[in-house]
C-alpha cells in the first residue's frame, strides 16, 4: 500500500472539509427553504381555518336569528299572500292606537295597478319605465279623536313604521291647540299607503 506524505494528507483533509462543509452548507440551505415554505403553507391553511370558523359562526348566528323570527316571517308572509289587507291590518292598527292611548277610526281605498297602456298617434313614445305597470296600493285613512298628544302621536307613527308589510305615511296635517301647554294638536287623517305583493 502506498503511502501519503503529511503535506498531501493534510491537502486531502482540507478539501475533504471543505466539500463536507459546502454540502452541509447547502443542504442547510435547501431544508430552511422547504422549511419556510412548509411554514407559509401552514400559516396560510392556519389563516383559512379560522376564517371558515368565523363565516361558520356568522352563519350559525344568522340561522339563530332567522329561527327567533319566525313568527315575524310567517306573519309578514300572510299578509303578503292575503288579498284581504284590511282584515289583517286593522287588528294590527288598533293595537298600535291602543298602545299609544289614541283612539282612531278607519276607512279605506283601493288604487289599483296602473296599465301599460298604447301611445295615441302623434303623442310621444312611452318610456320603458312609462310601459311598467305600477305595484296596487291600498289606501288606508287613519282618523284620530282629536286633540292628540304629541308624544303619543309620534309613538303610534313609528310602530307603524317598523310594520310590516311596509306602510308609507304619504300626509300627515297637524295644527296647534289654543293652550299649547296640553302638549297637543289637531290632526287631520293621515293616509297611508299599504304595498302588499
Amino acid at each position: 500500500m502506498k503511502t501519503m506524505k503529511a503535506t498531501k494528507l493534510r491537502a486531502t483533509l482540507v478539501i475533504l472539509l471543505l466539500l463536507i462543509f459546502s454540502v452541509a452548507g447547502a443542504g442547510f440551505y435547501f431544508v430552511y427553504q422547504w422549511l419556510d415554505s412548509y411554514a407559509l403553507a401552514v400559516s396560510k391553511i392556519e389563516q383559512d381555518a379560522k376564517a371558515s370558523a368565523t363565516n361558520l359562526q356568522t352563519l350559525r348566528q344568522l340561522g339563530g336569528t332567522l329561527a327567533e323570527q319566525q313568527d315575524i316571517i310567517a306573519a309578514s308572509s300572510s299578509v303578503f299572500a292575503s288579498t284581504d289587507y284590511r282584515a289583517q291590518l286593522t287588528p294590527v292598527l288598533t293595537q298600535y292606537a291602543n298602545k299609544a292611548g289614541l283612539k282612531v277610526t278607519y276607512s279605506y281605498e283601493a288604487t289599483p295597478a296602473a296599465s301599460a297602456t298604447p301611445a295615441t298617434p302623434g303623442a310621444t313614445p312611452a318610456t320603458p319605465q312609462e310601459l311598467q305597470p305600477a305595484a296596487p296600493t291600498n289606501i288606508i285613512i287613519v282618523t284620530f279623536t282629536n286633540p292628540v298628544p304629541y308624544k303619543k302621536l309620534v309613538a303610534f307613527i313609528a310602530d307603524i313604521e317598523s310594520t310590516l308589510p311596509r306602510m308609507q305615511l304619504t300626509g300627515l296635517k297637524i295644527t296647534a291647540v289654543d293652550d299649547p301647554s296640553t302638549g297637543a294638536a289637531t290632526v287631520d287623517p293621515i293616509t297611508l299607503q299599504v304595498y302588499p305583493r
